[in-house]
Parts: C-alpha cells; sequence; structure tokens
C-alpha cells in the first residue's frame, strides 16, 4: 500500500514539474516584447512620452502587441506596436496634462485578433468623438490579451510641458 500512496506521489510531483516545464517553454516559444525606453520609475513631465523597445522570436499573425497606458483599472489605448524586422520598435504615449506627483504606466499587452479589432475600433471612435477618457476593463475580465511588459513614469510636481515629446 505504502509503494501504491509513494508512486502515486511521485507521479503527481512529475507532473507538476511537467506543467511548469511547458509553461516555461510556451512562454518562451511565445517571444518577448520588452520596453527598453524610458527606465522603470524615471521621472518626465511632458505630455508625449516617447517609448523604445526591442523584441525577439514573436511569430506574427497569431496576434497584436498594443502599446497602452493604465491607472490599474483605466486603460488608453495608444496604438498598435509595429515590430520592425531589426528587433526594435518606437512609439509614444500620452500621459495627460494635469500636474503631479502622480504614476503613469506604460503597457505592452499582447492581444488576440479580436480584442485587437476592438481596440482599434475604440480608439478610432474615441478620436473621431475627442473622448479620451479612460476605459474601465477590471483584471477579472482581461480575457484574450497578456501583459507583457509595464514601466512606471514619475511625473514629478509642477505643470506638465503640453506638446513636447521626451
Amino acid at each position: 500500500m505504502l509503494s501504491a500512496v509513494t508512486t502515486l506521489m511521485t507521479l503527481l510531483k512529475g507532473g507538476e514539474y511537467t506543467v511548469k516545464g511547458s509553461s516555461w517553454l510556451r512562454r518562451k516559444l511565445s517571444g518577448a516584447v520588452i520596453i527598453s525606453r524610458p527606465e522603470d520609475n524615471q521621472a518626465l513631465s511632458t505630455e508625449w512620452v516617447k517609448i523604445e523597445g526591442r523584441h525577439s522570436g514573436v511569430v506574427g499573425g497569431k496576434y497584436h502587441y498594443w502599446l497602452m497606458t493604465t491607472n490599474g483599472v483605466e486603460w488608453w489605448p495608444a496604438e498598435e506596436i509595429r515590430l520592425n524586422v531589426n528587433g526594435k520598435w518606437e512609439s509614444r504615449i500620452n500621459i495627460g496634462t494635469h500636474s503631479g506627483p502622480r504614476v503613469s504606466t506604460a503597457v505592452v499587452v499582447r492581444v488576440t485578433p479580436a480584442i485587437h479589432a476592438l481596440l482599434t475600433e475604440v480608439r478610432r471612435l474615441r478620436h473621431k468623438a475627442k473622448d479620451y477618457a479612460g476605459i474601465k476593463i477590471p483584471q477579472s475580465n482581461q480575457r484574450g490579451w497578456k501583459i507583457f511588459n509595464r514601466v512606471d513614469i514619475q511625473i514629478p510636481p509642477g505643470e506638465v510641458r503640453i506638446g513636447d515629446t521626451s
């Protein structure tokens, strides 16, 4: 009896390692899209912030990558990230014009084609209506996308310079 229990425990433990290993392998095979500039917690006080990054091992077609800003529950889609053949990409976000101190978080999000189509249409309609309020999406309702990378940008006390790009 003890032998059967030991065998069963060994099989369960082996299964646990297999699941962990396959999750690691799946993450490695899906590639990476990383924000390289600005650095995490860098202080910036311009309305528009240039975001630079790099990518590797990303297979096109199955997913789309979006640059967004968030405060945790509200999301502002900036634009789809164009992955260059040289392994680099760049875009920009708008951190708003109200003064600090506060934090704005830039996020790279991998989305399914359905979520990509939805974000594209939401962005188009919001620009047309000049409505730039955040989209409220609770953490529990974020199916069809995965956060790949994030950078917190510190907005120091004082006014944000309008129209500038850092």
